[in-house]
């Protein structure tokens, strides 16, 4: 039975924390990378770096501004890489929190939207925070997880502090499995627990990965905090205007917005940039906090998702439009790009990158549908892709999807598939209906090209494009994400594992004492043995599409079973 109290000072609240964090696996047996190979806290020759995800809630691109984020751009931006062209695959906040934690797009993970939730799903979808763990880090959420599930702790994380009210005060917070009532501001209060949570295990051996996850500037946007904050009227060219509505889809031909409507938006474009201050600041307090372990922390800073104010008479979320897809994206990472390399980057990024740049640096096998933007911190590469993917709605289940788009129009968005290119966005929607718009000529996507004659050539190029993007790898992937690893005691073992698309099927088999190792089929993701005795053993998982092509690579993980 979850208890109820009233935390009314910041030094309870330090006690909690610290009490927390002592439950954690300090001093855990180094562990077993899906590849097989022993983990220690070297990658490389290097220690394994420390993870920390800022990621703000609804934030459109063009509230990402040094005067409302000093903390973040004087200790990420002018430290590290400024993605310019970050999208996120689904605007809308589970689908693109799944894609955050796995490195999987939308219709890959199964979450379609805010209805559908990513544990118990068949087959499995773990997330990183599990397969970090298994590596030995000391793992935490402090914020918002999936508004599709309950707020009670999942899977791989340590130390758990779920946000279950929607509001920027006086939260409701589960801790460790207690629900807990603060009275404050919700921001800083889960900064407090991540700054602790940094404090409480100063060994570099014990590398930590944070997930910073507050609501704002979500609404209802209630932090009081810069009420006085002077925010400008928002009208851009796309405000409250289609001027050629012929050429759209049938979805976005809305008529003009009321004045009433005009007003409701502003009022909440004004409560909402008011969010960001305060947020900048409980973000800049956590990255104070890392001090000397700063030169060996990976941070990303980035956005759920953007928002609409108007723009082509919509509100909200989930269209493919820029100011819904495009998202402020920032890393940092003083082991791959040292002071004073940082610079801004045109690649076309994503946030599906972010997980597989995780468990790169992190030396942790992870086949996903992201790419490691490690090359580019680098600067091996300018970029790692033509052609990013887009979507709404492609999961196969359209049951599922509830658009949160216009309250003031009540628009449905039929499932697209669309690509984004160095200067294009083409979208192409399961009614038949396409847009094409050239970004540097119209970078409000006030002309749709696609019906135009003159660009018949290219809508095929880029239709072509979109088909690569969507049709499944040449070959399947396989992830050993959790299990026994390095020596443990005789018993039950359980695995967790995942290939890309959910169509792809799963072959396991161990070899050890009693077990032959023979392959057998495993496609819910999850495979327990329900009792193993003393030995070493080796579990292996191997992909199998739907064309037959096997995964040449298998992921295997060695474990012992002490006596």
């Amino acid at each position: 039975m979850s208890v109820t109290r009233r935390i009314l000072s910041i030094c309870a609240l330090v006690a909690l924390v610290a009490a927390s964090c002592t439950t954690g696996h300090k001093g855990a047996t180094p562990s077993t990378a899906s590849g097989g190979n022993a983990s220690s806290p070297l990658v490389n020759g290097r220690r394994r770096p420390n993870i920390l995800i800022l990621l703000s809630d609804d934030q459109a691109f063009h509230l990402f501004d040094r005067q409302l984020m000093p903390n973040v751009f004087s200790k990420l931006v002018d430290q590290g890489v400024d993605f310019a062209r970050a999208y996120v695959n689904v605007s809308q906040c589970c689908p693109s929190r799944s894609s955050i934690l796995t490195g999987l797009y939308s219709r890959h993970t199964g979450v379609d939207s805010n209805t559908v939730a990513l544990d118990g799903r068949t087959p499995a979808r773990p997330t990183m925070a599990v397969a970090l763990h298994d590596a030995g880090y000391r793992t935490m959420l402090a914020g918002k997880y999936l508004n599709s599930e309950p707020c009670s702790p999942q899977p791989g994380w340590d130390q758990w502090v779920c946000g279950t009210k929607v509001s920027e005060i006086d939260p409701l917070l589960n801790v460790n499995g207690e629900d807990v009532q603060y009275e404050g501001y919700t921001a800083d209060i889960l900064a407090d627990f991540a700054v602790d949570f940094v404090k409480a295990d100063a060994d570099p051996d014990h590398p930590f990965f944070i997930y910073y996850a507050p609501r704002d500037p979500h609404l209802p946007a209630n932090d009081d905090r810069e009420n006085s904050l002077a925010v400008p009227p928002y009208k851009p060219p796309s405000y409250d205007a289609i001027p050629d509505p012929a050429s759209r889809p049938a979805w976005a031909r809305i008529a003009p917005l009321s004045p009433e409507d005009l007003s409701q938006i502003q009022s909440q474009h004004r409560k909402m940039t008011r969010q960001i201050p305060p947020l900048d600041a409980a973000m800049g307090k956590i990255l104070d906090a890392l001090g000397n372990r700063e030169g060996n922390t990976l941070v990303f800073f980035l956005s759920d998702n953007g928002f609409m104010y108007g723009e082509h008479r919509l509100t909200s979320k989930n269209e493919p439009y820029e100011e819904s897809v495009r998202v402020p994206f920032v890393v940092r990472f003083p082991g791959a790009l040292p002071r004073p390399g940082h610079f801004s980057s045109d690649a076309l990024v994503s946030n599906v990158d972010i997980a597989p740049t995780i468990m790169d640096a992190a030396g942790i096998p992870w086949e996903a549908d992201g790419t490691s933007l490690l090359p580019i911190l680098r600067g091996q590469k300018a970029s790692v892709r033509d052609g990013l993917l887009i979507e709404w709605c492609e999961a196969g289940n359209e049951s599922n999807c509830r658009p949160e788009t216009s309250e003031y129009t009540g628009v449905s968005i039929p499932a697209f598939f669309g690509i984004v290119t160095e200067r294009y966005v083409f979208v192409r929607y399961k009614t038949g209906e396409t847009e094409l718009y050239d970004l540097k000529a119209d970078p409000y996507e006030m002309t749709n090209l696609a019906a135009d004659p003159a660009e018949r050539s290219l809508v095929g190029q880029l239709s072509s494009q979109l088909d690569a993007l969507v049709a499944p790898p040449d070959t399947p992937g396989t992830t050993i994400v959790g299990g026994p690893v390095g020596t443990v005691p005789a018993g039950s073992m359980s695995f967790s594992f995942f290939s890309q698309a959910r169509t792809t099927k799963l072959l396991c088999g161990l070899s050890g004492p009693g077990q032959d190792g023979g392959m057998q089929p495993c496609d819910s993701g999850v495979l327990t043995y329900p009792s193993l005795g003393p030995g070493q053993y080796t579990f292996t998982v191997q992909a199998v599409d739907a064309r037959g092509r096997q995964d040449p690579t298998p992921a295997v993980r060695r474990f012992t079973v002490s006596g």
